[in-house]
């Protein structure tokens, strides 16, 4: 199989050979993926690897087939006279991958509400399934985590519909709002299902701290109407640190299932998750902005984001396997972000 960084390096060179504008092309590139100049070399050269989101974006953008990146590796094996592989398949009709997007912009929520019975499905199905796994790029806690805190899981989704849908809405007049779709027992679904699945999750040590910061920042702009509101949510963010622990300890979720939980020492910009069945993956999703992601079941794809999925892996440690020191360094910071965000929270009441 070809290396990953060999079909990221050639991602780039055949966006290169068709834009044919090296300046052009730089400024697109950098504004698609939103870094500067710097990262993009790194990127090109293959010194950083492309997330799958990243290579999601150019590949769409700049209208590059997995098979255009396939036939230009064999055109270069022939040239430095390597051993030429198998024919490659033939060239897809359909320029595009093809993904799904479920939209959420309604005030209604009806929208919401398909949404969850979606992921409750698709959960109960991947559940029953025999050794079932999911693989995540976390750059925020994932939904799977908070739906076992029911307030949180509401605060994710409600920030979600604030940014994007209507940002005078409180929290508080978010929940009355939904209140008639009965989402607690979907929420608890999704999380016994979530903890019989086995899962590889990547963190970073800012991941935890983005839930804290939302609170924070909603604190701050009075999108809470009650001070008891912030409090509970402080709360769940508390037994949600208690949570965590044997996760981080043991590897071991409620349900028995086994958890990878690793720790990237950069700053995750993009999240993935993959889920599969023994070693086949059968679904991706990109996460787009909090809680909006699309989702695709493109063989090709999916093969590309399992290795990078390892690839960011292996620059990442196990923490149920490194020392004991680290164990707690990272323990510790989930107990003193939670503590430094609550006491700058409680502040303001005072």
């Amino acid at each position: 199989m070809q290396s990953d960084i060999d079909i990221q390096i050639t991602l780039f060179q055949i966006i290169e050979e068709k834009i044919k504008d090296p300046d052009r092309t730089t400024a697109e590139m950098m504004e698609l993926l939103c870094i500067e100049k710097r990262s993009l070399r790194n990127r090109q050269r293959g010194t950083t690897y492309l997330t799958g989101p990243e290579f999601y974006r150019l590949a769409r953008h700049f209208d590059i087939r997995l098979y255009d990146i396939e036939l230009q590796l064999q055109q270069q094996a022939a040239a430095e006279g390597r051993p030429e592989k198998s024919p490659g398949r033939a060239p897809q009709t359909v320029l595009s991958i093809d993904s799904n997007y479920m939209p959420l912009l309604r005030l209604e929520f009806t929208d919401l509400q398909q949404y969850i019975d979606a992921l409750c499905e698709e959960m109960e199905i991947l559940a029953s399934k025999d050794s079932p796994w999911i693989k995540m790029v976390c750059s925020e806690v994932p939904l799977f985590h908070l739906v076992g805190f029911e307030q949180l899981a509401f605060f994710k989704i409600f920030m979600y519909y604030h940014h994007i849908v209507d940002e005078k809405l409180t929290f508080e007049e978010f929940l009355r709002k939904i209140k008639r779709f009965d989402l607690s027992s979907r929420f608890r679904t999704i999380f016994e299902s979530y903890a019989a699945i086995d899962s590889e999750e990547i963190w970073d040590r800012h991941t935890f701290e983005k839930l804290l910061r939302l609170i924070h920042e909603c604190n701050v702009y009075g999108k809470f109407e009650q001070q008891k509101t912030v409090e509970g949510l402080l709360a769940e963010v508390d037994e949600l640190v208690k949570y965590l622990n044997p996760i981080i300890l043991e590897g071991k979720k409620i349900k028995g299932a086994w958890i990878e939980l690793y720790d990237y020492e950069s700053v995750m910009r993009e999240g993935i998750t993959l889920i599969g069945v023994g070693n086949k993956p059968t679904k991706a999703f990109f996460t787009l902005f909090m809680l909006q992601n699309v989702s695709t079941t493109h063989t090709e794809i999916l093969s590309f984001l399992k290795l990078a999925f390892h690839a960011i892996l292996r620059r990442s440690n196990l923490i149920v396997k490194s020392s004991n020191r680290l164990k707690s360094t990272f323990l510790n910071l989930l107990s003193e972000q939670a503590m430094q965000y609550r006491n700058k929270i409680l502040k303001i009441h005072e």
